[in-house]
């Protein structure tokens, strides 16, 4: 996550977390994601990053075993 700092941005970096995984229903329900949906997933206050100060997150999302051709798209 990039949080306020002294002379600017401060990107603070720590190993991966798993925020979400539909597959356990981790960070959301169980089960797979149809076509349109929209899943919000929060962020500020999970798996280590702080639940104020933040100004922007970096994600790797990933579709797993997809029924059919797909994309996924992230927005804030």
């Amino acid at each position: 996550y990039f949080s306020d700092g002294d002379a600017g941005a401060t990107h603070a970096n720590f190993g991966p977390k798993r925020l979400m995984d539909t597959r356990t229903g981790t960070g959301v329900r169980q089960g797979p994601v149809t076509g349109g949906s929209v899943v919000t997933l929060p962020v500020a206050g999970v798996g280590g990053v702080p639940a104020t100060g933040i100004k922007a997150v970096v994600l790797n999302v990933t579709a797993t075993n997809p029924t059919e051709a797909s994309h996924v798209s992230v927005f804030p």
